[in-house]
């Protein structure tokens, strides 16, 4: 968070002016004249050469207490590493921004009461992902093949807080114990723990040590000595080059690369996004703060003795700064702060020199861009990789802030990695890259939970990219789930070409297309008669007929009648004829529907079909989507197939829509709309319903939209540069979030993105949609009259076993 921010949020919370202006005054003097502060830029002791033959014993670690937890050095001193998972800030609000780094700055002073010295690790690591295997059908499982490829390089990120007291006896114990249970109890809210030496920590060592021991798994190798932890942790040999800096690791199957890049001079303001700009790149990288709260008393020494200084070296005005300095650290005061030593070290770690100096590269420049002055460390590398290292407190570039500024730059925020599996299976829908670089696990559920919700809303315009990023999904959930079915209710014929291509059966009303498309009607009238189909019809006559209370009772009648009728003969003109009165407005309705009225043809005699068949199927509903009148019985009609499928087989179902708007119009079908959403659960189905307009929901009355967004608590939102402020107004969007929409904000460069939004899990995720990775196959999730007409031509030419060659030739434009 930025002082400007911070000042916004004291603002917002109605302190004194007085007080409101010495904040930010403070944070601009720990950043600015307290540079003063620091110790000379190279601060050299009697530290190891890192050799071959001497390392292990310049290794601090000795042997682990009876806890499990404590580690004992060499030296005596005892330490604890503190596992810190972190918390998702992407939804959260300002006052919960401010709640965070509020309980960071109280827990960085509560250190000082028992002296520890702590080193804050984020270590951001490549991490393997399990890929799980499709369901074979080719031409989806060569797609996903070729999309997975781009996680082999994926990151993930872990923070560390290692506390660390002199002395090895039972008031060093206590020290030490007595700031873990502060610790975790301040940073509830990132879930901090002890974590065990077994559990990860010994790992985390050996990683830090030398990064090229790894297992087949990408762990560092940790011995099996355990009362000699320098043996332990020893990976191998690291050789420095001290012209460049360069330090090479040995151990594993191949040598690794890392380099050092430390701060000369912090910039003018502390800023949260500092971390998270590091954390966001595509390197291997370690980045250690390393913070001791300096006793008030020293403090105010220090200060005082500063202050008297600069007096005589420069301008009068300065004076006044310290004085402010001075009035923070003053026991008492409103906004009192802790002076603290402090030093930011950024360890970057690659498999070659040329992709190191393009990693050191990335680092610099992020530094630079929070106007902080970077150095890559040469002669003082050794020192300051030792200085990672517990006991090892000579800190090269070591400097002073206060508190404020430590806490927004120890930051523990964690993106949200999405869910490692679902209510359809032991995995996500598909893994997908975010805008900083991590792999989120997709689902549209919004926990790993049994008969988790997984109704979703999605915004945006024409354009956007909702069809392309919808298909994939689709087509990556039929590769990823052998019994689930897809429903993709289509409109414009966008989803023509993905599904001749990835294996769903695509079906018109409008007649003929051509080979590969199946024209049908329904005949709804002509099934079998039992419980639900009686009910299902009752309420397709109310969505045609109306549904007053004299209407009902026609109905009523006309499922007596139907009963009597012979399959054959159960025609919606039959039915007019027999029990809706002429005149009556319920037969004029219906009337629409019998022979050539404008939907005559709709529930008319002809080719039927059965949505049991395949596992995918798209159908067009390019007209009847644009009729509220015609789209609610044909879509109420649709849903009840897919039930029936559904609960003949068990299996879970995903129902796109790809333009809800004028199919919710008619009040009936709103309200058999929330149904569906509450039921749909239990029967593992999630509804994916479209809007063009973000105040679509809102336009059927607040009530209503209250009720699918507590039904449909997953919403993917598509950017739109002519959103306005109010758009999102009952979504409770942060500022953040709506940059996003806007185009704006640092996921501006993304040319085709996606919010992840699932409030109730605390999600928010902005994903890179550019899915360049899968080559040609790209060109199948085109839309639109073109691609439509083009993939008919070349299925009819060429037939189902070579279309798609064609189809991608001409595309390339290779043939005429």
């Amino acid at each position: 968070m930025s002082i400007d921010a911070l000042q916004q949020l004291v603002d917002n919370l109605g302190p004194s002016e007085l007080s409101k202006g010495v904040v930010a005054f403070g944070s601009t003097v720990a950043l600015g004249l307290l540079g003063s502060l620091a110790v000379p830029a190279l601060r050299r002791r009697a530290l190891p050469r890192i050799t071959e033959t001497r390392l292990i014993d310049y290794l601090p670690f000795a042997e682990p207490l009876e806890d499990g937890v404590t580690l004992r050095c060499k030296d005596g001193a005892l330490s604890i590493m503190l596992a810190i998972p972190g918390a998702p800030t992407a939804a959260m609000e300002r006052q919960e921004l401010f709640q965070l780094r509020a309980a960071r700055q109280a827990w960085i002073e509560s250190l000082q009461a028992s002296g520890v010295t702590t080193r804050v690790f984020a270590q951001r690591r490549l991490r393997r992902l399990p890929i799980a295997e499709g369901a074979g059908h080719p031409a989806r499982a060569r797609l996903m093949r070729a999309y997975n490829r781009r996680f082999l390089r994926s990151y993930e990120t872990h923070f560390r807080a290692v506390l660390t007291v002199p002395g090895d006896d039972d008031r060093a114990r206590q020290r030490l114990n007595e700031a873990l249970r502060t610790s975790c109890e301040i940073l509830t809210r990132y879930h901090a723990r002890a974590l065990a030496l077994e559990e990860g920590a010994l790992e985390f060592w050996a990683y830090l040590l030398n990064p090229a021991n790894l297992d087949q798994d990408g762990n560092a190798v940790v011995g099996r000595e355990r009362h000699a932890l320098d043996e332990a942790l020893y990976g191998g040999a690291i050789d420095l080059h001290r012209d460049s800096g360069l330090l090479e690791f040995h151990g594993g199957e191949a040598p690794r690369y890392a380099r050092l890049i430390g701060i000369q001079r912090p910039g003018r303001q502390s800023s949260e996004a500092l971390l998270a700009d590091l954390l966001a790149l595509e390197a291997e990288i370690t980045v250690c703060q390393q913070v001791v709260v300096i006793p008030d008393g020293e403090a105010e020494l220090m200060v005082k003795r500063k202050g008297d200084q600069a007096a005589s070296v420069v301008w009068a005005s300065n004076g006044e700064q310290f004085g402010a300095a001075l009035r923070l650290l003053a026991s008492g005061s409103e906004q009192q702060q802790k002076l603290c030593r402090y030093q930011l070290t950024v360890l970057a770690i690659a498999d070659s020199p040329e992709e190191l100096e393009e990693a050191e590269t990335a680092i610099r420049r992020v530094l630079a861009s929070h106007q902080v002055r970077p150095i890559t460390e040469t002669l003082c590398a050794g020192p300051t990789f030792f200085s990672l290292l517990p006991t090892f407190d000579e800190r090269p570039r070591e400097t002073h802030l206060f508190s404020a500024n430590v806490a927004d730059l120890v930051a523990f925020e964690q993106p949200s990695q999405g869910l490692a599996r679902c209510d359809w299976g032991p995995s996500p829908v598909a893994l997908l890259p975010t805008a900083e670089g991590g792999a989120y696990g997709f689902a549209f559920h919004t926990s790993e939970e049994r008969e988790a919700p997984g109704h979703t809303i999605v915004f945006g315009p024409t354009g956007a990219g909702k069809t392309t990023a919808l298909t994939f999904l689709a087509t990556a959930a039929l590769e990823r789930f052998a019994d689930l079915r897809v429903f993709y209710l289509d409109r414009g014929y966008s989803a023509l070409t993905w599904a001749l291509r990835y294996g769903a059966r695509y079906i018109t009303f409008s007649g003929p297309l051509g080979p590969g498309v199946q024209a049908a009607r329904l005949q709804p009238f002509q099934q079998r008669l039992d419980g639900s189909s009686r009910q299902h019809l009752s309420m397709l006559l109310r969505l045609m007929a109306g549904g007053e209370d004299e209407t009902l009772a026609m109905i009523d009648r006309a499922m007596q009648t139907l009963a009597t009728l012979d399959p054959a003969d159960r025609r919606i003109e039959v039915l007019a004829e027999a029990c809706f009165p002429p005149g009556s407005d319920a037969r004029r309705r219906l009337e629409r529907w019998i022979g050539d009225g404008p939907y005559g043809g709709v529930f008319a005699s002809g080719t039927d079909f059965e949505l049991g068949q395949d596992r995918a199927f798209a159908i067009d509903l390019s007209t009847a989507l644009a009729d509220p009148d015609l789209a609610a019985p044909i879509v109420e009609e649709i849903f009840w197939r897919i039930d029936q499928v559904a609960a003949a087989t068990g299996d879970p179902t995903l129902v796109i829509v790809d333009e809800c708007r004028s199919m919710l119009e008619h009040p009936i079908f709103r309200a058999e709309f929330v149904r569906r959403l509450r039921e749909g659960r239990r029967k593992r189905q999630v509804i994916c319903a479209c809007f063009q307009d973000p105040r679509s929901l809102e336009g059927f009355g607040p009530a209503f939209a209250s009720d699918v967004r507590t039904n449909a608590p997953t919403h993917l939102f598509f950017r739109s540069r002519r959103t306005r402020e109010d758009d999102f107004a009952s979504w409770g969007l942060t500022e953040g979030e709506q940059d996003f929409l806007r185009g704006d904000g640092p996921t501006a460069h993304l040319s085709h993105a996606m919010l992840v939004r699932k409030e109730e899990a605390g999600d928010s995720v902005v994903i890179d949609l550019n899915l360049s990775g899968i080559g040609q196959e790209l060109g199948f999730f085109a839309g639109g009259d073109k691609s439509r007409r083009r993939a008919l031509a070349c299925y009819a030419c060429h037939g189902e076993a070579a279309w798609a060659e064609q189809y991608l030739l001409q595309m390339q434009g290779d043939t005429p």
